[in-house]
């Protein structure tokens, strides 16, 4: 299949002079984690997270919005231009006006100091259906190299308030990369990854529910998809959901007493009550805890002490739920062998080194003209690819981080901007954790879905699947490329 993007030439700037400063100091309470980005920021009240129909996040204040971007070094790499040239990404990356008659004008950029970091700001004129607007540009480098981008736009008249305006600035200066930590957990139900302290265990009851303990706590997990949670809130209310949770266990619930804590920069929200024991007639206080996940579910837990009536390793516990990453729903989430799926009986050697994985008996390879190996059955092709930990570095992929080879993939094609991680999905098939980014991909004649499949082998490296459907336009084989991809190994 042919991939082909659009190549940028960037011009570096350079600028300097006194730069304002005005501080983030408490106005940006709320805190939000792109799990799969490993991308946390802050954010003031009266801003909500909003996703667009290409499932994009942005933030919305009703008369203002603030559409996010960020190009880490390697796609910085891939488009040619240096690192710390936030200019340059600004002037050729970001610059993207309605009225394309409107030229850049590189002298018009300002720079000003928020919260000790310095971000370059651009405004300008543009027209739309409705008619002209002021837009907003800003952007910054963080230490590693990544530049954040901000568009900051109104939505009901021609500019963004000033207090807005000042707002969705601070914003875009608390944005920062986090690590992203490989969880050592996963629910087979829902894909939700947490990492779990060594000293805790895992206890699946005769029903299959899945509960934590310590010897001195009990954290039982609660988990509401986007769809269960506005069944029961208002999107993004966890207190709400926490209170399901709390009716759900015969708990006491006091709207007064949720509060909202920071966390490893997630917010949770908690709410403590006072109940008892009935086997021992024991009182205890136990704390119902959440925090909302970049896809819209609510992960949550109820606390409570294995003896005596407080919570000992409440710190520990909100740890865990902090760490929580986003999963996909039960009905998409592939944990077992999918019934109606072929026998993978046939080996495809990826580099004669015993890195490769299985196929079935009625798929076939098939070579391209430039030497390339895939293979096809009647409805799906799959191209395979990997790549070693030796080359991670040239190509920013992250041990224990598949969802970065994806990345390192798309950026060889020039097609990675623009491509939102936090809608990259974690699956447990056959006891594997993969990563899938379902997209599609639009041609001249066609749109068809298209999927990006990752997985980390025994050895370190890196394999992953480009699926697509070689039969119309939707996929009726995802659940077997995925058995395939889980089947990786090396020897």
């Amino acid at each position: 299949m042919s991939k082909k993007a659009l190549r940028f030439i960037l011009i570096a700037m350079m600028l300097c002079g006194a730069l304002p400063a005005f501080a983030q100091g408490d106005t940006l309470p709320n805190s939000y984690f792109l799990d799969w980005a490993g991308v946390s920021f802050r954010y003031a009240d009266g801003w909500e997270i909003a996703e667009n129909d290409q499932g994009s996040i942005y933030l919305t204040a009703g008369t203002a919005e603030l559409f996010p971007d960020w190009y880490p070094p390697e796609l910085l790499a891939e488009y040619g231009v240096e690192v710390g040239d936030v200019a340059g990404v600004m002037q050729n990356l970001q610059f993207n006006p309605m009225d394309q008659t409107i030229t850049f004008d590189p002298a018009a950029i300002q720079v000003v100091k928020i919260d000790g970091r310095q971000i370059y700001t651009y405004e300008f004129t543009d027209t739309d259906e409705a008619g002209p607007y002021t837009m907003l540009l800003g952007a910054m480098a963080v230490s590693d190299g990544t530049v954040f981008t901000a568009n900051i736009y109104p939505t009901q008249s021609d500019a963004v308030p000033a207090t807005l305006r000042d707002e969705a600035l601070q914003t875009l200066a608390s944005f920062n990369i986090e690590p992203v930590v490989t969880p050592t957990y996963v629910f087979e139900e829902s894909g939700i990854g947490v990492v779990l302290p060594d000293t805790w265990q895992v206890f699946t009851e005769d029903n299959g529910y899945v509960r934590f303990e310590s010897e001195e706590t009990y954290f039982d997990p609660y988990w509401y998809d986007a769809d269960d949670a506005a069944a029961v809130s208002a999107a993004g209310d966890v207190a709400a959901v926490l209170q399901d949770v709390a009716a759900g266990v015969d708990a006491p619930f006091d709207p007064a007493a949720v509060q909202e804590v920071d966390v490893n920069g997630r917010t949770v929200v908690m709410v403590t009550y006072n109940d008892t024991f009935e086997n021992n007639n024991v009182d205890y206080t136990g704390i119902i805890a959440g925090t909302l996940l970049s896809d819209g579910t609510v992960f949550a837990a109820d606390i409570y002490p294995t003896y005596g009536s407080e919570v000992t390793e409440l710190d520990v516990a909100l740890d865990v739920i902090a760490s929580a990453q986003s999963g996909t729903s039960a009905d998409t989430a592939q944990t077992d062998t999918p019934a109606d799926t072929a026998a993978l009986t046939e080996w495809f050697d990826l580099d004669g080194a015993g890195l490769g994985f299985y196929y079935p008996a009625d798929w076939t390879v098939q070579t391209s003209d430039s030497d390339f190996t895939y293979i096809v059955d009647d409805v799906t092709g799959i191209d395979p690819y990997y790549i070693t930990p030796e080359n991670f570095a040239d190509y920013g992929v992250k041990a224990g981080n598949p969802g970065t080879a994806i990345m390192a993939l798309l950026n060889s094609w020039d097609a990675g901007a623009g491509v939102d991680v936090s809608t990259f999905e974690m699956v447990s098939v056959n006891g594997r954790d993969l990563v899938i980014y379902k997209t599609q991909t639009v041609t001249d004649t066609e749109t068809y879905d298209t999927w990006y499949g990752a997985v980390e082998a025994e050895n370190g490296s890196m394999v992953v699947m480009d699926i697509y459907p070689l039969a119309g336009t939707d996929f009726t084989e995802g659940d077997l490329a995925l058995e395939m991809l889980a089947s990786v190994t090396s020897n």
